[in-house]
């Protein structure tokens, strides 16, 4: 993955806690995922995330992988849709 795309993931990801009112910590223990895991991505420093990572954290949010990525917007909705 190139590290533009990193800092795509980091973005979102970064919004996506934001808007959800969730620290890093806490998204990695709801997901059963390691904290680091979820540290590398918010500080951009992976180049290379792997794809049950994402998709983990993208159903979370109820969005694709491809808006996790940055490839596609975030709807106005998306953050609405996630179940709580």
């Amino acid at each position: 993955m190139k590290k533009i795309e990193s800092a795509c993931i980091q973005t979102v990801l970064i919004k996506l806690l934001a808007d959800e009112q969730l620290s890093a910590n806490a998204l990695a223990n709801l997901l059963h995922l390691p904290t680091p895991t979820i540290h590398r991505l918010l500080t951009g420093d992976v180049r290379d995330p792997r794809i049950s990572t994402l998709t983990i954290i993208a159903d979370f949010f109820a969005i694709s992988i491809d808006q996790l990525i940055g490839k596609k917007p975030l709807g106005k909705n998306n953050l609405k849709k996630r179940k709580k």
